[in-house]
């Protein structure tokens, strides 16, 4: 027994336009030239595989900690602990004709506070 591959969209031998399924009758039927064409039985089965991939940035984020500990420093209070050392980094998180965004992460418990500039 042959195995036939039937996809579609499918094409008409005659005039190559685009058949429509008709399962009814067994047949596929041509829209510009009406030729029938023989339909196999087809599974009405619908199978699909949904893939998602998400990058682990746990090194990332480990590493943006690590840097930002190391990173520049200043004297300033934590309002948390009351440490007198900061690390900070600057962000552009408006637009191009207002001021930076600072972000200050004390050394010793991590707080972090951010300054509007």
């Amino acid at each position: 027994m042959s195995q036939q591959q039937w996809s579609f969209p499918m094409f008409c031998p005659n005039c190559d336009s685009i058949v429509s399924l008709d399962d009814k009758q067994g047949f596929c039927t041509c829209p510009d030239c009406k030729r029938k064409i023989p339909m196999p039985q087809m599974n009405r089965q619908l199978t699909w595989q949904h893939v998602e991939r998400f990058s682990d940035n746990r090194k990332a984020v480990a590493s943006e900690t690590k840097s930002q500990e190391s990173g520049v420093t200043v004297k300033r209070k934590c309002f948390r602990c009351g440490h007198d050392l900061m690390s900070y980094s600057t962000r552009q998180t408006r637009s191009a004709d207002e001021g930076m965004t600072v972000f200050f992460t004390c050394l010793k418990c991590g707080e972090k506070e951010i300054e509007h500039s």
